[in-house]
Protein backbone atom coordinates (compact mmCIF):
# COMPACT_ATOMS: atom_id res chain seq x y z
CA UNK A 1 0.00 0.00 0.00
CA UNK A 2 1.73 3.37 -1.47
CA UNK A 3 1.21 6.37 1.17
CA UNK A 4 -1.82 8.28 0.11
CA UNK A 5 -3.39 5.89 -1.89
CA UNK A 6 -7.18 5.58 -2.48
CA UNK A 7 -9.56 2.93 -3.51
CA UNK A 8 -12.96 2.89 -5.12
CA UNK A 9 -15.37 3.19 -2.11
CA UNK A 10 -17.29 0.30 -1.44
CA UNK A 11 -20.76 2.28 -0.61
CA UNK A 12 -20.84 3.27 -4.02
CA UNK A 13 -18.71 1.27 -5.89
CA UNK A 14 -16.55 4.67 -6.76
CA UNK A 15 -19.56 6.12 -8.32
CA UNK A 16 -19.81 8.71 -5.33
CA UNK A 17 -23.73 8.18 -5.93
CA UNK A 18 -25.96 5.43 -6.40
CA UNK A 19 -29.84 5.43 -7.88
CA UNK A 20 -32.43 4.70 -5.48
CA UNK A 21 -35.72 3.49 -6.80
CA UNK A 22 -38.89 5.60 -6.27
CA UNK A 23 -42.47 5.21 -6.88
CA UNK A 24 -43.81 2.92 -9.51
CA UNK A 25 -45.29 4.54 -12.40
CA UNK A 26 -46.39 1.50 -14.41
CA UNK A 27 -45.25 -2.09 -14.83
CA UNK A 28 -42.52 -1.35 -16.70
CA UNK A 29 -41.30 1.96 -15.10
CA UNK A 30 -40.08 3.28 -12.00
CA UNK A 31 -39.15 6.74 -10.69
CA UNK A 32 -35.67 6.92 -9.39
CA UNK A 33 -33.40 9.64 -8.32
CA UNK A 34 -29.46 10.12 -8.12
CA UNK A 35 -28.21 10.59 -4.26
CA UNK A 36 -25.04 11.46 -3.18
CA UNK A 37 -22.71 8.71 -1.51
CA UNK A 38 -22.93 10.07 1.99
CA UNK A 39 -19.00 7.40 2.60
CA UNK A 40 -17.34 9.26 0.27
CA UNK A 41 -19.13 12.60 -0.15
CA UNK A 42 -19.49 12.27 -3.52
CA UNK A 43 -15.91 11.45 -4.42
CA UNK A 44 -15.94 7.96 -4.89
CA UNK A 45 -12.46 7.36 -3.67
CA UNK A 46 -11.13 7.34 -0.25
CA UNK A 47 -8.09 6.38 1.57
CA UNK A 48 -7.59 3.73 4.03
CA UNK A 49 -8.57 5.45 6.82
CA UNK A 50 -11.77 6.89 5.40
CA UNK A 51 -12.05 3.28 3.88
CA UNK A 52 -12.86 2.73 8.14
CA UNK A 53 -13.78 5.66 9.28
CA UNK A 54 -15.89 7.37 6.49
CA UNK A 55 -15.07 10.58 4.84
CA UNK A 56 -13.75 13.49 6.97
CA UNK A 57 -16.69 15.59 7.78
CA UNK A 58 -17.10 18.50 5.08
CA UNK A 59 -17.02 22.36 6.04
CA UNK A 60 -20.20 23.98 6.10
CA UNK A 61 -19.76 25.36 2.76
CA UNK A 62 -19.43 21.51 1.08
CA UNK A 63 -22.61 20.71 3.87
CA UNK A 64 -24.63 23.39 2.19
CA UNK A 65 -24.25 22.42 -1.68
CA UNK A 66 -25.09 19.18 -1.17
CA UNK A 67 -28.33 19.68 1.17
CA UNK A 68 -29.06 22.06 -1.86
CA UNK A 69 -28.51 19.12 -4.46
CA UNK A 70 -30.49 17.41 -2.74
CA UNK A 71 -33.13 19.44 -2.43
CA UNK A 72 -33.05 20.58 -5.65
CA UNK A 73 -33.32 16.11 -6.93
CA UNK A 74 -36.34 16.37 -4.76
CA UNK A 75 -37.70 18.87 -6.32
CA UNK A 76 -37.07 17.97 -9.74
CA UNK A 77 -38.87 14.39 -8.79
CA UNK A 78 -41.58 16.48 -7.58
CA UNK A 79 -42.30 18.34 -10.71
CA UNK A 80 -41.43 14.77 -12.55
CA UNK A 81 -44.45 13.09 -10.85
CA UNK A 82 -46.72 16.21 -11.43
CA UNK A 83 -46.18 16.11 -14.70
CA UNK A 84 -46.53 12.56 -14.85
CA UNK A 85 -50.02 12.74 -13.33
CA UNK A 86 -50.76 15.40 -15.63
CA UNK A 87 -50.21 13.91 -18.96
CA UNK A 88 -52.55 10.84 -17.22
CA UNK A 89 -55.01 13.20 -16.64
CA UNK A 90 -54.91 14.71 -19.91
CA UNK A 91 -55.38 11.19 -21.68
CA UNK A 92 -58.04 10.01 -19.10
CA UNK A 93 -60.01 12.49 -20.45
CA UNK A 94 -59.82 11.63 -23.90
CA UNK A 95 -61.04 7.95 -23.35
CA UNK A 96 -64.75 7.63 -24.69
CA UNK A 97 -66.78 6.76 -21.19
CA UNK A 98 -69.91 5.31 -22.95
CA UNK A 99 -69.80 3.61 -26.63
CA UNK A 100 -72.44 4.08 -29.00
CA UNK A 101 -74.52 1.37 -30.09
CA UNK A 102 -75.53 1.42 -33.83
Amino acid sequence: MEENEMFPCDKCNGEGRFLVPGEKIDNETYMAVFKICDKCRGEGKLDWVEMAMGKKKVNSVMKKVYEDLDSCLDDIMDIEEEYIKEVENNYASQIPTKVKKR
